[in-house]
C-alpha cells in the first residue's frame, strides 16, 4: 500500500531521468519501511521487553521478535517473490484460455520490477540489523 501511495506522490514530482525517479521513490519508501521495521518494532514491545526472557512465553522478547523479522525478510520474502505465483497462474492457466495470440503474448510479459523496491529489501535488513546489533550482535551475522 504504501509503495502505491508514494508512486502516486511521485507522480506529481518532476524528474529529469528514470534514475532520479527511482531514487526519490526509494528514498520515501525506505524511511517508511525503517521506521516500521525497526523503531516502531522498539516501541511496541518497549525497553523492559529488551532482554527478558519467560520461558513460558518466548514471543514477548524483543530479541525473539528481532530475529523473527530478520529471518522473515531474509527468507520468506525472496522465496515468495522468486516463485511468482502471479507469473505462473498467467503462464499455465489463463495463457492456454486466451482468445487470441495477442492476448496470450500478454499473459508471458514479465513481472514489474522496480529497483528501489529491491534496495528498499535489502537496506530494510541491513538498517534493522544494525539498530539492533547492540542487544542482538548475531544479527549481523
Amino acid at each position: 500500500l504504501v509503495p502505491k501511495i508514494c508512486e502516486f506522490i511521485n507522480k506529481y514530482e518532476s524528474h529529469s531521468t528514470e534514475g532520479a525517479r527511482q531514487a526519490s521513490l526509494y528514498v520515501k519508501v525506505a524511511l517508511f519501511r525503517w521506521f516500521n521495521s525497526a523503531i516502531a518494532l522498539l516501541l511496541v514491545m518497549g525497553f523492559t521487553n529488551t532482554i527478558s526472557f519467560s520461558p513460558s512465553n518466548g514471543r514477548d522478547n524483543l530479541n525473539q521478535a528481532i530475529y523473527n523479522l530478520i529471518f522473515a525478510e531474509l527468507f520468506t520474502i525472496p522465496i515468495i517473490k522468486l516463485t511468482d505465483i502471479m507469473g505462473i497462474v498467467r503462464k499455465h492457466i489463463l495463457a492456454p484460455r486466451a482468445a487470441d495470440q495477442d492476448e496470450m503474448n500478454s499473459y508471458f510479459v514479465g513481472g514489474k520490477f522496480e529497483l528501489q523496491e529491491r534496495y528498499c529489501d535489502m537496506t530494510k535488513v541491513v538498517f534493522v540489523s544494525l539498530f539492533y546489533s547492540s542487544i542482538l550482535p548475531s544479527s549481523l551475522f
